[in-house]
């Protein structure tokens, strides 16, 4: 098992999505994308026919990936599961969470933005460890870059929601500033599922893309492989 978190450097993409953009949906040339991903294919040594992209929703649906399924298919889902070897799941990201869970056999990405995290996508990613047989126990999370609590903040009505539906994520509603990787950790030990992180804020390091930054950006990916 093998798992990593790009940046924005070192790809083919010009300005604004300078320059290693991994994501069709935003705007960039579709070829400087397709080129990127073909770096990052060459530098990790992933097949072409192994690794999966999502259309991402900013729900709680976490497909189950295995030989079987269709490339030329999109799918639409906000996390992606598999236990085939040689397969590798990436998701895309310019603010919100990328988080990626593991166990011996198992591995899953997992979009989690505000939406994401109110939704219940982290209980659904690791609903699908259960149903393949594994413990939330034996299962390990690495998080990946995201916008820090003192960089999000959001409407009043915006907060009230995600708090009232993820309580950890709260801080003080005059400043209403959500803390989506408390929230987050709170519900991974809350399942006993143990967490590291490679966390830094997305906003303020020039080398990873950020939405609330920059509007117009491209997306970095965390990328995991059995």
């Amino acid at each position: 098992m093998e798992w990593f978190f790009t940046t924005r450097e070192g790809g083919r993409s010009e300005p604004p999505f300078q320059s290693f953009n991994l994501a069709m949906h935003v705007g960039d040339d579709a070829l400087k994308v397709t080129e990127n991903r073909e770096i990052l294919l060459n530098k990790f040594k992933i097949k072409p026919s192994a690794i999966f992209f999502m259309n991402q929703e900013h729900g709680s649906e976490v497909e189950l990936i295995d030989s079987t399924t269709a490339k030329n298919l999109p799918i639409s889902a906000d996390g992606l599961f598999t236990t085939t070897p040689g397969i590798a799941l990436a998701v895309l990201v310019a603010d919100c969470i990328p988080l990626i869970l593991f166990s011996e056999n198992a591995i899953s990405v997992l979009h989690v933005g505000r939406r994401g995290l109110a939704a219940g996508i982290v209980a659904a990613g690791i609903e699908r460890f259960r149903e393949a047989g594994i413990s939330s126990r034996e299962i390990h999370a690495m998080i990946g870059p995201s916008i820090c609590v003192d960089c999000y903040q959001v409407d009043l009505e915006t907060y009230r929601s995600v708090v009232g539906l993820v309580p950890g994520s709260a801080t003080n509603e005059s400043d209403r500033r959500l803390d989506l990787l408390k929230g987050l950790s709170l519900q991974l030990e809350d399942r006993a599922v143990s967490w590291e992180s490679a966390w830094r804020c997305t906003r303020e390091s020039d080398d990873l893309f950020s939405f609330r930054r920059d509007a117009v950006t491209g997306r970095q990916s965390a990328v995991v492989m059995l």
